[in-house]
């Protein structure tokens, strides 16, 4: 995304729910002066509550005016960009209450190493049921 920036741009980021971290080149920062910023949606909520009704009626102007554009995408690329918005396919893990803890363990453990090789491209729920009373 930052190289499609052009020279004195500000780089926004707002999610963080992959949990890693955002690597940059130096030079986007030395050679085209990019400028990075986080952005948490919950802060600006509670410092900005009585601006966010102005802000958005801003924002609807401004992109009806036609001055907010966006890089275009080939077809393939903007299928991708779409594939992202839909909801997440989950893979649902189930350790029944009979399962003894070798076998959870196992089943956790496989879990975990597909993720930690990268084999994991969907979120995983694990579902335990409780023991027997």
């Amino acid at each position: 995304m930052a190289g499609l920036l052009g020279s004195d741009a500000h780089l926004v980021t707002y999610g963080a729910m992959a949990k890693r971290p955002l690597t940059l080149p130096a030079s986007f920062h030395i050679f085209k002066n990019l400028t990075s910023h986080g952005f948490w949606l919950t802060r600006w909520y509670k410092d900005n509550g009585e601006g966010q009704s102005r802000l958005v009626e801003e924002l609807a102007r401004t992109m009806a005016s036609g001055k907010v554009s966006g890089p275009v995408y080939p077809i393939r690329m903007a299928h991708h960009v779409l594939e992202q918005f839909k909801e997440p396919r989950h893979e649902i893990i189930e350790i029944g209450r009979e399962a003894s803890d070798e076998t959870a363990t196992s089943a956790i453990r496989e879990v975990f190493q597909r993720m930690t090789l990268g084999e994991v491209k969907k979120k995983v729920i694990l579902k335990v049921e409780g023991t027997k009373a």
